[in-house]
């Protein structure tokens, strides 16, 4: 092991750290502040945060899909019409 992966791995862990105690004293200050419904408020926030997760592994997985006649622009002046692969299906144009 490198001295280089072992300093990424230490900023690693200490921002961990901080986010870990950062998350500890948000549930502390939650549980002084409203200590009747804290645990609504929890439950709604990971829902959030869980939602916002799969929202954002869905958009990274998605990829462009391009059709039969779609027309693309490559750069200002080019523009390209997506040719399918099999030559004798029907075209839109």
């Amino acid at each position: 092991m490198n001295l280089r992966a072992a300093l990424i791995f230490l900023v690693l862990g200490f921002i961990g750290l901080l986010l870990v105690m950062g998350a500890v004293s948000f549930v502390r200050w939650l549980r002084l502040s409203y200590p009747r419904s804290f645990r609504s408020i929890l439950v709604v926030l990971c829902l959030v945060v869980v939602g916002a997760g799969v929202w954002v592994y869905m958009e990274a997985k998605e990829r462009p899909v391009f059709h039969a006649g779609d027309l693309m622009t490559l750069q200002e002046p080019v523009v390209a019409r997506v040719i399918p692969a099999d030559r004798q299906s029907p075209t839109t144009s």
